[in-house]
């Protein structure tokens, strides 16, 4: 494995709706870059594809809402933690950012160490997911590189079937399924039985996708 494939661009803290409420010196203190955006039309055209962070978004902009943005950045896959800055009363809208996956939020009226001590906290999340994340996404990509026969393969070692069971199947030699068993641990980039088993568990879906 490359071992910079998974590798980080830089963190950087992107605000939406509400850059006249983020306490000054906050983005200075979490050492970060800042880009602000008064729309989540204006966002979305601008957030890189492989951008890190974290995603500071009032519940409410001019062209929609906060929790509108988080879902649409969620189904673009793009890698942003999600920080809604709400009324602190508004106890429904915070129940539905949870519930879609927001990291946390926080009040319009919060002091300057809260703040600090949410993004800081967003942006250690944001460090823990995403290199997993962005793995599981390359081995999802690597399924694209294997035979029909390694497909066939592959589906059976999911199942947890050993080499032996594999051929019985598939009317090949044992000695055939292990070439074909090495051949996927090379394209699907692991080590062993165990790495091997938590890549099909990722994309289990696309395998049994390409049965027809």
């Amino acid at each position: 494995m490359n071992a910079h494939e998974y590798s980080l661009p830089r963190q950087r803290l992107y605000v939406v709706g509400c850059t006249e409420l983020l306490p000054s010196n906050i983005a200075y203190g979490l050492g970060l870059e800042t880009s602000a955006f008064n729309t989540a039309s204006e966002f979305l055209r601008t957030v890189p594809e492989l951008a890190t962070g974290c995603l500071l978004v009032a519940g409410e902009l001019p062209d929609g809402t906060g929790l509108g943005l988080h879902r649409e950045v969620a189904s673009r896959a793009l890698d942003l933690t999600t920080v809604m800055v709400l009324d602190i009363e508004n106890v429904q809208m915070c129940r539905e950012a949870f519930h879609s996956g927001v990291y946390d939020c926080v009040s319009r009226n919060s002091a300057a160490d809260e703040w600090m001590a949410i993004l800081r906290a967003a942006l250690q999340q944001n460090l823990n997911v995403i290199p997993n994340r962005r793995k599981r996404r390359n081995r999802r990509t690597r399924i694209d590189n294997l035979t029909s026969r390694e497909l066939d393969v592959a589906r059976l070692l999911s199942h947890g079937h050993a080499l032996k069971e594999v051929g019985a199947t598939l009317q090949i030699s044992v000695q055939t399924a292990s070439k074909h068993r090495s051949s996927i641990f090379s394209k699907m980039d692991v080590a062993n039985q165990v790495e091997l088993h938590q890549a099909f568990e990722d994309c289990i879906d696309l395998i049994e996708q390409a049965k027809s």
